[in-house]
């Protein structure tokens, strides 16, 4: 019996990291990925490595940032709950495989126009994670104009962009965006001080060229002058507008 039980820990001790790999890529389900990481340190290693996808709810207990050091692999993230400042540059410096990153912003504090995720963070976030393609903010003032101009001049490859329930947002964002000619998505969602002006900047933007969607639900200042200046967007394939003054 404890010759069989040695041979048996054998085995498994001698499967190198990219084995076990190729295993847990097969492990779908969540509770089953989550027996496999509690086999040994090599095998929590190994699943760390391997996840690609990850939910961080910032404010529970005991839960911090750094737990992402156990998941460099990441390519899509969702911070949930931040009511304090992220730091981003440390997001990109742990994870620079990121493609896609969500984040909710809880403090309703007015912070100024930096919002809660500061420029200087965002910036370190479009250049930490060169394969960013999209980004989905939330929170009254989670970002301001200055952050949207760092992340969309940073971010080289960035394709989609979601600012939802934002009160800082106005059109000076909306300047910096115009000239991002990647972005192809623009959702701008509950942002009450975009205006028909902001419009202007993206018609007459190198984002004509390339915006195949935008949303602006519930952007109560813009009008009739506003949507007419979309006529100049020539890739514009997609357009919902509710609740405004058109």
């Amino acid at each position: 019996m404890g010759v069989h039980t040695k041979k048996k820990s054998g085995i498994f001790s001698s499967l190198s990291d990219d084995l076990l790999g190729l295993v847990i890529n097969k492990v779908k389900d969540k509770r089953d990925r989550k027996s496999f990481s509690e086999v040994c340190k090599q095998w929590f290693k190994v699943e760390g490595l391997d996840r690609s996808k990850l939910i961080l709810y910032v404010n529970d207990p005991g839960s911090s940032l750094s737990v992402l050091t156990r998941f460099p692999n990441i390519v899509t993230l969702w911070l949930l709950g931040c009511n304090t400042h992220p730091d981003l540059e440390f997001v990109a410096q742990t994870c620079p495989r990121i493609e896609r990153i969500m984040i909710e912003c809880r403090d309703e504090k007015q912070t100024g126009d930096g919002g809660v995720l500061n420029p200087k963070g965002l910036c370190g976030l479009g250049e930490g994670c060169p394969r960013l393609s999209h980004v989905e903010i939330m929170g009254l003032n989670a970002i301001g104009n200055s952050g949207v101009v760092e992340l969309v001049h940073s971010a080289h490859n960035l394709e989609s962009l979601v600012l939802l329930n934002n009160k800082l947002i106005s059109n000076e964002a909306l300047r910096g965006i115009g000239s991002a000619s990647s972005i192809s998505i623009l959702q701008l969602i509950r942002c009450d001080n975009v205006t028909d002006e902001g419009l202007a900047f993206l018609a007459n933007g190198s984002t004509s060229k390339t915006l195949k969607k935008l949303n602006l639900e519930c952007c109560p200042k813009i009008t009739d002058t506003g949507v007419d200046l979309l006529r100049k967007m020539c890739s514009l394939e997609h357009l919902k507008i509710s609740e405004s003054n058109h």
